[in-house]
């Protein structure tokens, strides 16, 4: 698929109506799409049983995008034939009270997968940096003054921090991470 011309281009006006709506202009081959997802999806079940079996590692796959972007057809699609016991996917919403007791990373930690297994994040700790600071919800939590203090930089180039630490950690504990 020739991608530019489906891209809007900074200070051009576009018409939303005179977009292309589907691939028969890029010559698109269903049939040889069909038939390359099939092989892919052999491919990872046969990678799944080799990674299970190994199990020094353990795969956190993070599908984060707006609400009716595709998310959980992506799921669906790209997981339907693994091993369900090797793959767990975790929703995450607004945090419920007993997880805003907790640090924001708390609930992401607890669906941690065990090494040899999948877990698929359905929205992330990327939600805390993204959601929380476009929404200002972040004034609004029951923490101690010295952190709530902080300017909304301050606050939100922490996050990033301890984020990126995090994902650190993970990685040296043996833990793969694809965004």
């Amino acid at each position: 698929m020739k991608a530019d011309k489906y891209r809007i281009k900074e200070g051009k006006k576009s018409d939303i109506r005179k977009l292309p709506t589907n691939s028969k202009e890029d010559n698109v081959d269903k049939d040889k799409i069909i038939a390359e997802y099939e092989k892919n999806k052999r491919e990872i079940i046969a990678l799944q049983d080799k990674f299970y079996a190994d199990g020094r590692e353990g795969l956190i796959v993070v599908i984060q995008a707006l609400d009716a972007s595709g998310k959980d057809s992506v799921i669906k699609y790209v997981f339907s034939g693994m091993n369900p016991q090797g793959v767990k996917v975790h929703y995450y919403k607004a945090r419920t009270s007993d997880e805003l007791a907790h640090d924001y990373l708390w609930r992401i930690n607890q669906n941690i997968p065990r090494r040899g297994e999948i877990a698929v994040f359905n929205r992330s700790h990327y939600e805390d940096l993204v959601t929380v600071q476009v929404e200002d919800i972040w004034q609004g939590y029951h923490m101690s003054e010295r952190v709530l203090d902080d300017t909304k930089k301050e606050f939100f180039d922490k996050r990033c921090e301890q984020v990126n630490n995090y994902e650190q950690y993970l990685y040296d504990n043996s833990y793969r991470m694809v965004k």
